[in-house]
C-alpha cells in the first residue's frame, strides 16, 4: 500500500473515531460542567465557571478544527475513563456522586499520567475561559481580567476569528 492510501486509511480511521467521541461527547456535557466546577471552585468574589462560561467555551473550542485531535482525545476519555472509575468504585455515575467522593475521585486520578494529563488539559481550558478577551464569548464583564487586574493589550479584536 503506498503511502497516501495508508495517510487517507489512518486520516479516515481518525474521523471515524472523532464522530463516536464528538457522540460521547454530547452526552456528557453535564458531566464536563459538573468536573469543571469541582477542578475550579467559586471563589468568594464571584468568579466561578458559570460566570466565565467554561462549559460553553469547551464545547465550542473541542469542535475547533484547530484545536489538536490529541488534546480532544484527552477531554473526552477523560470523561469517559472518569465515568467508568466512578462506576466502578462507587456504582454510580459521577454527577450522581457526593462532593466529597468526586474530590476523592479526582484525587485519585491526578496521581494516574492519564488522570494528571486529563486535569491540566481541563484546568487549561477553564483558565483560558477566565483569561481569554470577552469578545469570543468568555471572562464575562472582564472579570477574569479585573481579577488579575490584567490590561489588554491593543489592538483588541473586533470579532472572533472563528467568525
Amino acid at each position: 500500500m503506498d503511502r497516501s492510501k495508508r495517510l487517507f486509511l489512518k486520516l479516515a480511521f481518525g474521523a471515524g473515531i472523532l464522530s463516536l467521541q464528538q457522540f460521547a461527547w454530547e452526552k456528557s456535557l453535564d458531566t464536563i460542567a459538573l468536573l469543571q466546577s469541582d477542578l475550579f471552585p467559586a471563589m468568594p468574589n464571584g468568579i466561578d465557571v458559570h460566570t466565565i462560561h467554561a462549559r460553553a467555551y469547551l464545547a465550542h473550542i473541542l469542535r475547533h478544527p484547530r484545536v489538536s485531535l490529541r488534546q480532544k482525545r484527552i477531554i473526552y476519555q477523560g470523561v469517559v475513563q472518569i465515568e467508568q472509575l466512578a462506576r466502578k468504585r462507587y456504582g454510580a455515575t459521577y454527577a450522581e456522586l457526593a462532593a466529597k467522593k468526586r474530590q476523592a475521585l479526582l484525587a485519585q486520578i491526578a496521581q494516574t499520567p492519564w488522570g494528571e494529563e486529563f486535569i491540566q488539559e481541563m484546568l487549561g481550558f477553564i483558565f483560558e475561559a477566565l483569561l481569554g478577551d470577552p469578545i469570543y464569548g468568555i471572562n464575562k464583564d472582564a472579570i477574569g481580567w479585573k481579577w488579575t487586574r490584567h490590561v489588554p493589550g491593543l489592538p483588541r479584536p473586533s470579532h472572533p476569528a472563528w467568525e
